[in-house]
């Protein structure tokens, strides 16, 4: 899923719990390379469309039917759609490969307190700000505070930012890389000596 606001409430939150399911969120822009339907069905779709209605116009038809499109939807493809965006079976190597890995530097851990049980490093990944975000509630909670304080829907916030921000890093760490790449070679084709005929 994408991270927009209609998919992060609380409602679908507690019933992904419930039943054990594991949302995965896919980084902002990164749907052309990572999101299943995106990258096989839609696209197979729309060329037979696009095939489809060429035809149609040169047989002299004007009307299309949608039914005659829709098979590209095939199992196969949906399949083979998860298999290439690496989320299921899910291959870490692949989507990394497809954002570009990121390093964030993190401090040395300083433990808050004993009765915290939290550490406060930097979280690197969503799934890190998640478990940081769990601890913090159940403190929360611990402490006797409504689930809706104030503190409460602010780490709400903070933490939607964070995994924005996480996403938006790699995602930039993959364009410098290809912009690097390409830097280099222009470097090179300048620095490269034409001979003359005289």
């Amino acid at each position: 899923m994408d991270g927009h606001s209609s998919h992060c409430t609380e409602p679908f939150e507690r019933y992904a719990r419930d039943h054990n399911i594991i949302p995965l969120w896919l980084p902002s822009h990164s749907s052309h390379i990572l999101q299943p339907l995106n990258v096989a069905v839609f696209s197979s779709v729309k060329r037979r469309f696009r095939d489809g209605v060429q035809d149609l116009i040169r047989n002299g038809q004007n009307h299309v039917i949608n039914d005659d499109f829709l098979l590209a939807l095939s199992n196969n493809n949906i399949e083979s759609a998860f298999r290439a965006t690496g989320i299921f079976p899910f291959n870490l190597e692949e989507v990394l490969a497809k954002l570009g890995e990121f390093n964030l530097l993190t401090p040395p851990p300083v433990l808050l307190s004993s009765s915290v049980n939290l550490v406060s490093n930097t979280p690197r990944t969503v799934r890190q700000v998640e478990k940081q975000q769990t601890a913090i509630k159940l403190r929360q909670h611990q402490l006797e505070r409504q689930s809706t304080s104030p503190t409460i829907e602010r780490m709400v916030k903070l933490v939607k930012t964070a995994k924005t921000a996480l996403q938006k890093v790699s995602i930039l760490s993959e364009q410098i890389k290809g912009l690097q790449a390409n830097n280099a070679k222009q470097t090179k084709k300048r620095n490269i000596k034409v001979k003359y005929i005289t």
